[in-house]
């Protein structure tokens, strides 16, 4: 979906057009959640709806997405996981978020939510598990919060700094997070690997 698509679901459907498309629409879109919510801060940034209510509907489709997921884990887990398996690159993406889930256990939901390929699966894993909702939610809502925060505040910065000039202060910000975040990525994959030659040598 290109940046004109996303401007369009603004412009057209407004907030809650946006909170629905973000709650079940965005699941099946191929593109990272990262560049669909720095898109929606720039649009607050040009004006196109308003950037404080842009956020908190943003908030509020993302935390109703990852609860969705966390139900639907929780209500057809089994039957939906016997369906996954038929398929090999989401038997992988099941696996990994199995091994990241008794790596870390409840905190697996603050880092799965940085990885992409990983929010929707890791708390659908949890639903499964018998999580109460009250420890999930104390987990994983202030996690979207800090992460939407993050990409929100850059998109919504873009506007200011093209009009400027990219100042080095927002460069080293985003080059920061984009180096530590694909360095979280290189080891969580490195450590799979190594776990699973481990275990095949066993």
């Amino acid at each position: 979906m290109e940046l004109d698509a996303i401007f369009e679901v603004i412009e057209q459907y407004g907030y809650i057009g946006l909170f629905f498309w973000l709650w079940i629409g965005v699941i099946g879109i191929p593109i990272p959640n990262e560049v669909i919510v720095t898109s929606i801060g720039y649009a607050g940034s040009i004006g196109l709806l308003h950037s404080f209510y842009l956020f908190v509907i943003t908030y509020l489709g993302l935390t109703a997405a990852v609860t969705t997921c966390f139900v639907v884990g929780k209500f057809a887990g089994v039957l939906i996981l016997e369906r996954i398996k038929k398929r090999r690159k989401a038997t992988n993406y099941v696996d990994q978020s199995v091994t990241l889930i008794n790596k870390y256990h409840v905190f697996s939901l603050c880092i799965s939510y940085f990885i992409p390929g990983f929010r929707t699966m890791v708390p659908f894993l949890f639903g499964m598990s018998g999580l109460s909702f009250f420890k999930f939610a104390l987990i994983s809502y202030p996690t979207v919060l800090i992460w939407l925060t993050l990409f929100f505040t850059i998109g919504n910065q873009l506007e200011e700094q093209l009009d400027e000039g990219f100042q080095p202060e927002m460069i080293g910000i985003i080059a920061i997070f984009l180096i530590c975040l694909v360095t979280v990525v290189a080891i969580f994959k490195w450590r799979l690997r190594v776990r699973k030659a481990l275990h095949t040598r066993q």
